[in-house]
């Protein structure tokens, strides 16, 4: 499996995860043995984090 930078994932769970919509948060779990990117917990992963999309600058998009 080829890497892929943390933009390129952020974008495929949002599109996926809401449907078409955007995701007010996204929580990402990572696995410590691969480095996978998850958008659900579980053993073995821990928290990245909580993920708001912005745009470029820095700004929450309109609803």
């Amino acid at each position: 499996m080829k890497k892929r930078n943390l933009a390129t994932v952020l974008c495929a769970l949002s599109a996926t995860a809401s449907g078409g919509t955007l995701a007010a948060e996204l929580e990402l779990y990572v696995d410590r043995k691969t480095k996978q990117i998850f958008a659900e917990p579980a053993p073995g992963r821990d928290k990245l984090g909580t993920f708001v999309q912005v745009d470029e600058n820095g700004k929450l998009p309109a609803s």
